[in-house]
């Protein structure tokens, strides 16, 4: 693998998911800045930018299986192993710092 974002999503497990609820606008946001190996985890698992865009204007659903938000957690484990500080990852990725720090 040439990224470390589908092992995260493993990790992130479907009981973390419940902890944080995605911002859909940073998550748009960071899924459109995704280098081409990262969007290829997201198409693999079913994670469709689109639908990431309509979720950040408020006209999509998710789908009840928390792919999504299991994602949006692997992002926050990815910024968390890149070196981040909590406050820093509590606020780009608009969550509490006390769940970032529980994951």
């Amino acid at each position: 693998l040439s990224t470390d974002l589908h092992l995260l999503y493993l990790a992130a497990g479907s009981d973390a998911s419940e902890a944080i609820t995605p911002n859909w606008a940073a998550f748009f946001a960071m899924a459109d800045c995704m280098r081409p190996e990262e969007l290829a985890v997201l198409d693999r698992l079913g994670i469709q930018v689109s639908t990431l865009m309509n979720l950040s204007v408020g006209t999509g659903t998710a789908s009840p299986d928390g792919r999504y938000q299991r994602m949006y957690i692997a992002l926050i484990l990815q910024a968390g192993i890149r070196g981040e500080s909590p406050w820093t990852i509590a606020t780009r990725f608009r969550c509490p710092r006390g769940a970032v720090q529980l994951l």
